[in-house]
């Protein structure tokens, strides 16, 4: 058994909730983004590996204002504080093997009318 922390809170809620006032579609699938922070190279490196060997979706990245390195795993599902909750909790399983950690979790949601243009 793992000590990872339950990720499942009442902001995911809310979120949640202001996800679905702003259109979408809450019983259809939508991508997920869930940002692990990573102390160096080499941990973002190992927790890419891990990632990989387990399918999921992620790239890494470099915040151009702090250059602090991340990886942005991108899960589809049912948006759900308990769907959340969980893909935050196994993410983190993997993170805290090498020192990474979940960060938080984003999306667009599904309604994609919506979207601002670039």
């Amino acid at each position: 058994m793992t000590d990872a922390p339950n990720f499942y809170s009442q902001e995911d809620i809310e979120l949640i909730n202001e996800i679905a006032s702003d259109g979408s579609d809450m019983s259809q699938p939508m991508i997920i983004e869930i940002d692990i922070a990573v102390k160096d190279e080499e941990t973002a490196q190992k927790i890419c590996d891990k990632l990989e060997a387990a399918e999921y979706d992620f790239d890494m990245f470099q915040d151009e204002e702090t250059d602090e390195l991340g990886i942005c795993v991108n899960v589809s599902m049912l948006l759900t504080a308990q769907n959340v909750g969980d893909a935050q909790t196994k993410l983190q399983e993997i993170a805290s093997e090498f020192g990474g950690e979940v960060a938080g979790w984003g999306t667009f949601g599904n309604n994609y009318d919506e979207l601002p243009e670039d």
